[in-house]
């Protein structure tokens, strides 16, 4: 479990601070099937609870706020994070923290508009730990299996 939350630290913090070290690179891009049961509860669970995310965002209730979209990639999708800067209705705005590695159609630090829909899950960081993130465990156990 240590290890899992010390990974996620390095990715999430890297997309919340903006270093060039959370970035996305070829060598890093996990391949998860579509019909994968568990990344699709994982998403499932985080657009569940994206009202309390949007609620602790309003509040600034956390150090740090990062949402994940999808992007076309081709025949594929790429994964994003990005930070948080504004919620509105249904509308997020946000910063792409992730440098795409297979996706032309976003580059890192653009700013989009997001609706509510296109979160596939979000996390906030607060001192030093991360709740959310749910896709993230899933992508890790993947990470295992190569």
């Amino acid at each position: 479990m240590r290890s899992l939350l010390t990974m996620l630290w390095i990715i999430i913090a890297g997309a919340l601070a903006g270093c060039s070290g959370g970035g996305s690179s070829a060598e890093g891009v996990v391949g998860v099937k579509t019909d994968d049961t568990e990344m699709a509860d994982a998403v499932q669970k985080a657009k569940n609870s994206i009202d309390g995310f949007v609620a602790r965002f309003e509040k600034k209730d956390g150090d740090g706020f990062v949402i994940k979209f999808s992007v076309a990639a081709g025949k594929e999708k790429e994964f994003l994070w990005a930070r948080v800067k504004t919620v509105t209705n249904d509308t997020f705005v946000v910063e792409v923290a992730d440098t795409p590695v297979k996706s032309n159609s976003v580059k890192k630090n653009q700013i989009l508009s997001l609706a509510r829909s296109d979160v596939v899950d979000w996390a906030i960081l607060k001192g030093k730990t991360i709740e959310g993130a749910y896709t993230d465990e899933v992508v890790k156990k993947h990470s295992k299996r190569r």
